[in-house]
């Protein structure tokens, strides 16, 4: 999904989310439509979670900082570096991890998440 949204396929980006989440597909569009990445990097420590159920696990989530570069669609802004901390929900669709679910917040975020 990451390399999608860095070369800027918007509908190839969209298609990394569950096909019956359709509210969540058109957020995704609106957002990723009013910028331009140019780079994204993933950071560690990458915390996922798998929730338990009979046989394989068919939900997970995983939370991770992220550095977003780019700028908005028009332009204006350009080669700016945008850290966020992004929690993104799956849901297993076949063989396949589908995203059904995502947020994201300020860099410091998962700091600030109590322990459970």
């Amino acid at each position: 999904m990451a390399a999608d949204v860095r070369a800027g396929r918007v509908e190839q980006a969209v298609s990394h989310i569950a096909s019956d989440a359709g509210d969540l597909r058109e957020r995704a569009r609106g957002e990723l439509r009013n910028y331009k990445v140019t780079g994204i990097t993933i950071k560690r420590p990458i915390q996922i979670k798998f929730e338990p159920s009979r046989g394989r696990p068919t939900r997970a989530s995983a939370e991770f900082n992220i550095v977003v570069t780019g700028g908005d669609a028009g332009g204006l802004i350009e080669n700016q570096q945008v850290p966020r901390y992004l929690i993104v929900r799956f849901g297993r669709d076949g063989e396949k991890w589908l995203a059904d679910d995502y947020e994201h917040h300020d860099p410091l975020y998962g700091m600030r998440i109590p322990e459970k």
